[in-house]
């Protein structure tokens, strides 16, 4: 190693020098002692995950996604971008908008017309959500409702389903107990870091950008419908 001599040479883990240790191993550019690799080892051992390639990532996440007989997505941040729009007439102000993206709608009567049921948590009430929903004749509709998780269990209860058979999306801490739950956890491109790392599976689409299309259409080609 750059002509250095082994009473030169330590580990780049844990700094013991040689001599120190039973065995040091040297690369081009660093070395590593037996006992940091034994440390590492263990580490693999105790969640095999890190070591995983990303095609083995991919698979394990295809396998969860054709187990998925009920989707469940929150709405602000996942079907809008999580923009609330409020129209000013004087001192009245009207009720709040939300703009909903054309292929995330698809992307539900898709789910549907494959046999997946869907459903909608919402923490926030709102008319345009209702009226969404019952144009894409979504299952469940839980709007104004602090505890998701208890809106959950009532729709896994009604379709007597076992968490593995359930997807959600989502994009904020809220929606963290039902991710940890579900069979396939699903966070938007832009989600909050935590709910990122919670998740199975990230989109590469944006919350009211198309990422529930993105979602649908993984789970829809896992199970080859």
């Amino acid at each position: 190693m750059d002509g250095k001599s082994n009473k030169d040479l330590c580990c780049s883990f844990c700094s013991k020098r040689y001599g120190q240790v039973s065995r040091l191993i040297a690369g081009p550019q660093s070395c590593i002692c037996n006992e940091c690799v034994e440390i590492c080892n263990e580490i693999i051992a105790f969640n095999p995950d890190i070591s995983d390639s990303p095609d083995a990532f991919h698979d394990r996440n295809l396998e969860r996604a054709r187990r998925i007989r009920l989707l469940l997505l929150d709405c602000d941040g996942v079907l809008t971008d999580g923009s609330l729009i409020y129209l000013a007439d004087g001192e009245r102000v009207s009720v709040e908008s939300r703009i909903f993206h054309i292929h995330d709608g698809h992307a539900l009567k898709l789910a549907r017309q494959a046999g997946l049921r869907t459903g909608i948590i919402s923490g926030r009430s709102s008319a345009a959500l209702a009226a969404r929903a019952r144009e894409l004749q979504v299952d469940y509709l839980y709007q104004g409702n602090d505890d998701k998780l208890a809106a959950y269990k009532e729709i896994r209860a009604a379709e007597g389903l076992t968490d593995t058979e359930i997807a959600y999306i989502g994009d904020d801490l809220p929606d963290l107990p039902l991710l940890q739950r579900v069979g396939l956890a699903i966070a938007v491109a832009d989600a909050v870091r935590d709910v990122r790392e919670c998740a199975h599976l990230v989109t590469k689409r944006n919350g009211g950008r198309g990422a529930v299309r993105e979602a649908v259409e993984f789970i829809l080609e896992s199970q080859r419908k």
